[in-house]
């Protein structure tokens, strides 16, 4: 790794695999018989009297931890979410096999057999979340400075949106209809960040009004 200023190297760091992990959560789930799996639509939410009804099932409170798809809540029109590009790449480094991630400017994550996963942009302007030449030619130019002369096949590019804020901090709160509730806006760093701010989150709803850090609440959008 090409480093003239040296390395840090963090002993207890890791990484979440994410789909296996969420395919896990969701059996687990499904066999509780507490998750379906369908297509929400926000048309199909009402309120009546003090519940919200969806498809004909009464609910006292909802929570939208929707990503992306957040931008066409009706409910959440003047939250500051927005939706942040990144691309990633799968590529093979024969002459590298190391199980140790890498991180300047992009990650450099080992799969196994010298094979690793390279990322991310950051995309604030774009036409969609299709990955693009530009977006390889950044991340072969970042990896080509942690690994000069090194030969790299790209097998896979991918692309995908982050539900990222204009003040980088999540949004978590109740809504202005009563028993709605947003918890959004983790951007890139939901991994890190969902484990802690989940559980105020519950909190939260369990009435403990303080739960929510300050960075969070959603009272700083009515100041601006």
């Amino acid at each position: 790794m090409e480093a003239p200023n040296g390395i840090l190297r963090v002993k207890t760091a890791g990484y979440l695999d994410v789909p296996a992990f969420l395919d896990h959560v969701r059996e687990y789930w499904i066999k509780t018989g507490k998750f379906t799996e369908t297509h929400f639509k926000h048309e199909e939410l009402r309120k009546e009297d003090s519940h919200w009804v969806w498809r004909e099932q009464a609910f006292q409170n909802v929570v939208f931890c929707e990503g992306i798809s957040g931008l066409q809540n009706p409910w959440m029109k003047q939250m500051n979410l927005e939706n942040t590009k990144g691309q990633v790449l799968e590529v093979r480094i024969p002459e590298l096999d190391t199980p140790h991630i890498m991180n300047k400017h992009i990650f450099v994550l080992p799969q196994g057999n010298s094979i690793f996963r390279i990322g991310a942009t950051n995309e604030w302007i774009f036409d969609d979340l299709q990955p693009t030449e530009a977006g390889k030619t950044e991340l072969m130019e970042k990896l080509e400075k942690i690994l000069p002369g090194k030969m790299v096949e790209i097998l896979r590019q991918e692309a995908g949106g982050r539900p990222t804020t204009t003040d980088r901090r999540p949004l978590m709160g109740a809504l202005s209809e009563t028993g709605l509730f947003v918890f959004n806006g983790l951007g890139s760093r939901g991994v890190l960040l969902v484990p802690y701010l989940a559980g105020c989150m519950c909190r939260y709803l369990m009435g403990d009004e303080e739960a929510i850090p300050e960075e969070g609440r959603l009272h700083r959008l009515k100041q601006k």
